[in-house]
């Protein structure tokens, strides 16, 4: 859903030009733009309801999740209400009900900071005969997920190097004491990159609450499309663009704010006020400001072409 389509069904609804004549001290009407906000959401006009809905459940997140993330973008009458029923009525979301675990599982104190600490796990294999290698950081609850082969060592150390390439070294990673992570393989790994390995039972998953916490909700993506008869493979990645755009029911910020430090856009549409540029911080104000100075190298440089 574009901001263009707002605008242009905006125009088109009735009760949303009246409010943008009759309601300005309740709700902010950005006039050069022709849509209408409310607080830092686009408020919708009544013929993207439903399409909105349809875009924060991409995924098959329980009711909460969608309430959360829909409410972070957008916002229309009765906005609550709405979600529970389209997902109380999703077929797919009711074939992949799974029971609830009679025991709770453990809260772990969160690290000071983003990854220091992250918990590993494996989902699988499924039909393909992929299993799904996934990454958690402790702290913002930021997930990863790869696609791997098989759970020897030779296919997932890769997949570990490559995430830790794109995030930076974590000082403990926590896995349970199967393969490969019982291997010398990965005893070298660890050893090579200078983190902690931290082994908990794999018989006890409540040790490593974080991932399995995940990892039941990553199940019923799967499940929830097969059951729509759609690629796993390529939903999996939408589902990760929602849940990570969730707001924590916590923190209340998204996962990728925990630990990027920004907002990521999804298929729903954004403010187009809600990143200013004084929501950057000093030190990036500061690089881009030296970036935009000429080094004494490349003057030299130019000093000795003239």
């Amino acid at each position: 859903m574009t901001l263009d389509e707002v605008r242009c069904e905006t125009g088109k609804d009735s009760v949303l030009q009246i409010v943008i004549k009759e309601l300005r001290h309740e709700l902010t009407v950005n006039a050069s733009q022709d849509i209408v906000l409310r607080g830092n959401r686009l408020v919708l006009p009544g013929s993207l309801y439903q399409k909105a809905i349809q875009l924060a459940h991409v995924g098959h997140m329980g009711i909460v999740k969608t309430k959360q993330l829909i409410r972070e973008k957008v916002w229309f009458p009765g906005i609550n209400a709405e979600v529970e029923k389209a997902v109380q009525e999703c077929i797919p979301c009711q074939a992949a009900t799974f029971q609830h675990h009679t025991e709770s599982l453990k809260i772990s104190d969160l690290p000071a900071e983003p990854w220091v600490e992250v918990s590993v796990d494996f989902t699988g294999p499924f039909s393909s005969g992929d299993y799904l290698l996934v990454v958690v950081d402790d702290h913002s609850r930021y997930p990863e997920v790869e696609i791997v082969t098989s759970t020897a060592a030779n296919a997932v150390i890769p997949k570990l190097d490559k995430i830790f390439s794109t995030f930076g070294m974590p000082e403990i990673v926590k896995t349970n004491n199967g393969p490969p992570f019982n291997s010398y393989c990965f005893v070298d790994f660890s050893a090579y990159l200078g983190f902690k390995h931290r082994k908990v039972t794999p018989y006890w998953p409540k040790a490593n609450g974080e991932v399995e916490r995940f990892m039941r909700t990553l199940k019923k993506t799967i499940v929830t499309t097969n059951a729509e008869g759609k690629p796993w493979k390529q939903c999996l990645y939408s589902f990760l663009r929602n849940y990570r755009a969730t707001p924590h029911g916590t923190t209340q910020k998204s996962l990728a704010e925990l630990l990027c430090g920004r907002k990521i856009s999804t298929t729903l549409p954004l403010n187009p006020q809600g990143r200013k540029k004084n929501d950057l911080s000093d030190t990036d104000q500061i690089a881009k400001q030296r970036m935009k100075r000429p080094s004494k190298q490349s003057e030299r440089i130019q000093d000795q072409s003239r």
